[in-house]
C-alpha cells in the first residue's frame, strides 16, 4: 500500500507486529541520531548570520530532533516588529524548517536582553 507517495505495510499477525515495532525501533533511534547534528546547523547558521549576544538551541523533542526551541538576542532585530525577527530567523533556517516538526522562538534585541538579565 502507498500513503502520501510513501511505500506502507500491513501488520497482520502478532508475529509482525513484533517485527515492525523492531523496525520502527530502529527507525527512531536512527533518527535520534540526527538531532545533535541539527542542533549544531542551527547552531552555526543563526551564529553566523546574526552573531549573537546570546544563543540557546534546546532540543525539546526528547532528542530526536523533531521539535526545537530557540532564544536570540541579536543587534540585528533593533527596530524591527517581532513578527520581523521571527521571518528573519524562519529565513536562515528554512532548509531545516522542512525536516523539523516545530520550532519555538524568542527573539530580542540586545538591550531587551540586557534589561531581563538578574
Amino acid at each position: 500500500a502507498e500513503y502520501m507517495g510513501k511505500k506502507m505495510f500491513l501488520v497482520r499477525s502478532s508475529k509482525n507486529l513484533s517485527s515492525s515495532f523492531a523496525l520502527n525501533g530502529s527507525i527512531m533511534r536512527s533518527l535520534c541520531q540526527t538531532s545533535s547534528s541539527k542542533q549544531l546547523v542551527i547552531e552555526k547558521k543563526l551564529t553566523e548570520h546574526f552573531k549573537p549576544k546570546h544563543l540557546r538551541v534546546l532540543d525539546v523533542s526528547g532528542g530526536c530532533g523533531h521539535s526545537f526551541q530557540v532564544e536570540i538576542a541579536s543587534h540585528e532585530f533593533e527596530g524591527k516588529l517581532m513578527i520581523h525577527q521571527h521571518r528573519m530567523v524562519n529565513e536562515i533556517l528554512k532548509d531545516e524548517l522542512k525536516e523539523i516538526h516545530a520550532l519555538s522562538l524568542k527573539t530580542q534585541t540586545i538591550s531587551q536582553f540586557e534589561k531581563q538579565k538578574p
